[in-house]
């Protein structure tokens, strides 16, 4: 390859999107398929030998690499679309041509993950640790109801994923429940849907207590209850010169949101009470 972006893309008819083809698990474009790549800077060329040729029975692709596979379906007309979030340490933050893969619209609902500019169908970044937090983006077609699925199939071992619907104020372990239901209309800001991750990978962080998550997202700051029990408490803000930014209540419900007005761009602690258990998170801001 020479100045093409690493990551192929296919056409599904029966769910009306593209789907990313990761060179990286050796997946299979099945004869007769036409296949997309992108020309990073012209002029590109892509020059597949006959070596690469596999005689291979599946009539789809097939995929080996651990990763996390979020799916978007609508009830209407049967489209969906996909999104792929993946881990390698020469990865960055960033859009890389050589792990990701930006995000192309076909006719289902628009579903991808943010990475600054970038809206993209696979994001690959260089871990999912307790902090990472991926905006991901949503845009409704013509149906209304619709479903948000977490592909069990090659799952990274031992992470819990989160997912955060900010319209519905609702927090969902995706691993306890991998399908969940909600509705969209067409004002709806696309910056609707949070992914955040437990990760419990590492000396002693087994023992650690996960019942609250604290992560920061654009210019908020969210605090999710992962129990089943109401938790009363407060929570405090602070600077990084631990002056006092913020005092509020836990909100009734499963997620707590809460807004900066002033200069809000920077790097925050945040410390919530609960009674007889006290959490700290450092949140950036933006």
């Amino acid at each position: 390859m020479t100045n093409i972006a690493a990551t192929a893309k296919m056409w599904v008819e029966s769910t009306a999107s593209y789907i990313d083809i990761h060179d990286g698990d050796h997946d299979i474009i099945p004869a007769m398929n036409g296949f997309m790549v992108q020309v990073t800077s012209a002029p590109g060329s892509l020059i597949i030998p006959a070596s690469a040729r596999a005689h291979d029975g599946t009539s789809w692709y097939k995929n080996s690499a651990a990763s996390i596979r979020l799916i978007v379906r609508e009830t209407e007309f049967g489209m969906a679309q996909e999104t792929n979030i993946r881990i390698n340490g020469a990865s960055t933050d960033g859009y890389d041509a050589t792990f990701d893969s930006r995000f192309l619209t076909g006719y289902a609902p628009q579903f991808y993950s943010i990475a600054g500019e970038e809206h993209l169908s696979t994001n690959t970044l260089p871990d999912l640790s307790n902090n990472r937090v991926i905006p991901l983006g949503f845009v409704k077609n013509s149906a209304f109801d619709f479903t948000l699925e977490l592909n069990m199939t090659n799952m990274i071992p031992g992470l819990a994923v989160y997912l955060t619907d900010k319209k519905n104020k609702i927090v969902k372990n995706l691993l306890e429940t991998p399908v969940y239901s909600f509705v969209s209309a067409k004002e709806d800001d696309p910056d609707r849907f949070l992914l955040h991750f437990n990760n419990p990978a590492g000396i002693g962080e087994q023992e650690k207590d996960y019942s609250i998550s604290i992560y920061g997202a654009g210019s908020s700051i969210y605090i999710s209850n992962n129990t089943n029990i109401f938790i009363k408490g407060e929570v405090f803000v602070y600077n990084m010169v631990r002056q006092e930014m913020m005092h509020n209540k836990l909100a009734d419900g499963k997620l707590t949101s809460l807004y900066l007005k002033a200069n809000p761009v920077g790097y925050y602690v945040v410390k919530v009470v609960t009674g007889d258990k006290v959490y700290f998170g450092k949140v950036y801001l933006r």
